[in-house]
């Protein structure tokens, strides 16, 4: 006859301490998702300051915010049942690695060397349409930042 054990899953958790490693995983969940929604999170307090710039009224600024909560959606749609299919760590990785990539590229094959080659490709874009970029100072001051 086979012996039964049973355990309180909350005695055991409680008398057991966090690892380093443990500690680990959850800081990096933490930071991948602080990453994922800044953007979603951020736009709502640019807003203001883009109205005022591009000289727009907020229902012409909608579309920037839909766009956003779109692109959520159809990734939702994409990646959950593909992280069904191959693991959720996989998927992670994938998506986490696709999205550093798409930030940091010059151009089809090329990756930035530098910060400073991302920055040089923002202002040629800001150029390229006639957009004078915000200087540091000016950029502190729209989001009320000390100089």
């Amino acid at each position: 006859m086979a012996l039964t054990r049973t355990i309180d899953v909350q005695d055991f958790m409680n008398s057991h301490k966090l690892s380093s490693y443990q500690i680990r995983i959850i800081a990096l969940c933490f930071l991948i998702v602080a990453i994922d929604g800044f953007d979603t999170a951020a736009i709502g307090f640019i807003a203001p300051a883009l109205r005022a710039e591009w000289g727009v009224s907020a229902a012409q600024l909608a579309p920037l915010f839909g766009a956003g909560l779109f692109g959520l959606m159809v990734g939702a749609f994409i990646f959950d049942p593909l992280a069904d299919k191959i693991g959720r760590k996989y998927a992670l990785v994938l998506t986490v690695r696709t999205g550093l990539e798409d930030n940091i590229r010059i151009s089809k094959d090329r990756l930035a060397s530098s910060n400073a080659e991302l920055a040089q490709v923002a202002v040629d874009l800001c150029a390229e349409y006639d957009v004078r970029p915000a200087t540091a100072a000016e950029a502190r001051s729209m989001l009320g930042l000390a100089a």
